[in-house]
């Protein structure tokens, strides 16, 4: 059975006064990106390696994604075009399986 975590967030680089809403999620094999309004189509975001993805985390200033992959006990990192992607952590991990990101 495939877990879906989500996580909705104010997308504010727009040229609109309101921002829109993004949904990223991860559905195990991938990381996937879907605006909420007027759409329903997923963007599958372009990140190599991932094996079990479980928690995801977005800094909208950066336009970077965070997620963890218990599979390889790792914390990962990609801007979301799915350059620049890096391991930052790959010790002692345990079982990640939520993510918040504090700037």
């Amino acid at each position: 059975m495939t877990s879906l975590y989500i996580l909705f967030l104010p997308f504010r680089r727009n040229c609109d006064s309101s921002p829109a809403k993004l949904l990223v999620y991860a559905r195990k094999k991938d990381i996937r990106i879907r605006q909420m309004e007027n759409s329903d189509v997923d963007v599958v975001i372009p990140v190599d390696g991932v094996r079990s993805a479980v928690a995801v985390a977005w800094d909208s200033e950066s336009d970077s994604i965070f997620w963890t992959d218990v599979e390889s006990d790792t914390i990962n990192r990609a801007h979301l075009n799915g350059s620049q992607q890096r391991v930052i952590v790959s010790s002692n991990l345990g079982k990640v399986l939520h993510m918040l990101l504090s700037l």
